[in-house]
């Protein structure tokens, strides 16, 4: 049974008498805690439709600008190469990857970040305390776009506070619980 067939029959359980409802709705596609699509659809309760398809539209993230702090490099690349495995046809701009020799990284960034269809954020107690990453951030905050800043945590919020400006974004993942439960049954050895 496909999500569709799903998605009808939890609306059909969920009431005797079902009411009509047309909601807009999306789903956010990750890999590894990194947003790589986002599906957008119309979810439409009441009685069993009269065809077989919900209407969708899919945006792929095909351009993605990567903002970490320089401290959190070899980390950050471990990151970058599994998105890149997954989603080669995913162009992201990583400084030291992007940048040529001469090039103005101010002036590129202004451009970049804002031609993205994401803005990863890669946050860390150096990337809160990077001068470079909070005017990134900035930037990509000041283009007004909803859903277009993608934190990737590199340690806990409870260890790297947001500012204030980003908090209502989700900086917490499972694979950083499963971290440190693995850091602490070494320790406990």
């Amino acid at each position: 049974m496909g999500w569709q067939d799903q998605l009808r029959e939890f609306c059909r359980h969920t009431s005797d008498q079902p009411r009509e409802h047309t909601l807009p709705s999306k789903a956010l596609v990750y890999l590894n805690g990194v947003q790589i699509a986002k599906v957008q659809f119309v979810l439409e309760t009441g009685t069993a439709p009269d065809g077989p398809s919900v209407p969708t539209t899919e945006n792929r993230v095909r351009k993605a600008f990567a903002s970490y702090a320089s401290a959190d490099r070899d980390e950050v690349l471990g990151r970058l190469q599994g998105i890149r495995k997954a989603a080669p046809y995913l162009d992201i701009f990583f400084d030291v990857l992007t940048l040529r020799s001469g090039q103005k990284s101010v002036e590129e960034t202004e451009t970049m970040i804002p031609a993205s269809d994401v803005f990863y954020l890669f946050w860390s107690l150096n990337a809160r305390s990077s001068v470079w990453v909070e005017r990134e951030w900035r930037i990509a905050l000041h283009t007004g776009r909803h859903d277009f800043i993608d934190p990737v945590p590199l340690q806990p919020p409870e260890d790297a506070p947001p500012p204030p400006e980003l908090a209502g974004l989700h900086f917490n993942d499972w694979m950083l619980a499963f971290q440190r439960r693995r850091l602490c049954q070494a320790a406990s050895f």
